[in-house]
């Protein structure tokens, strides 16, 4: 795993993290599972999420 992949998988670790706080702090656990998948699903796809907005950004027309 490269460096900035590392990175990136960090901040949306952390991003899920907070969010599950804030989710429990509001006593609104029905929200719970649903960012979990979310992180989850941002953690397995941001890698080619990301390469496909660069993609997007280079053929800009």
């Amino acid at each position: 795993m490269d460096i900035a992949t590392q990175t990136i998988n960090n901040g949306a670790m952390r991003v899920a993290t907070i969010l599950a706080i804030l989710n429990n702090r509001a006593a609104n656990n029905a929200l719970l599972p649903v960012t979990i998948l979310v992180a989850m699903s941002v953690l397995r796809y941001n890698k080619y999420l990301i390469l496909w907005d660069l993609h997007e950004i280079v053929n800009f027309e």
